[in-house]
């Protein structure tokens, strides 16, 4: 095995070249982390502990907590309520969900639909 100098290319390469190594593993790190914390998100939204007047009221048990909703005041501020049941997000958000699936849906002769 041959003793490597500092002045040559040899080590320069291999120099950059654990940088670059670095720098792939440092964004792999980084993704790994985003995808647990949207993990844990959609596990705290499925299990419905995020902070909502309705678990303000009931789980944490505040007294002065009104539980209706903030949009439309009429429901529950549960999670159900904020997905589906909503009548100020049915008129903007949901439409807006929707469309936005209609629009990478494959229509009946195996086209997209998409117009743009």
């Amino acid at each position: 095995m041959k003793p490597e100098r500092w002045g040559s290319t040899l080590v320069q390469e291999k120099y950059h070249g654990e940088k670059a190594c670095d720098k792939r593993h440092l964004y792999r790190i980084i993704i790994i982390i985003i995808i647990i914390i949207i993990i844990i998100i959609i596990t705290a939204i499925q299990d419905q502990v995020i902070l909502t007047r309705n678990y303000k009221k009931y789980i944490l048990k505040q007294p002065d907590n009104d539980d209706l909703c903030r949009r439309c005041g009429k429901g529950s501020e549960t999670i159900q309520h904020f997905t589906a049941a909503c009548e100020q997000l049915a008129l903007t958000e949901y439409v807006k969900r929707h469309d936005g699936l209609a629009k990478n849906y494959p229509s009946e002769t195996g086209r997209s639909s998409r117009t743009d």
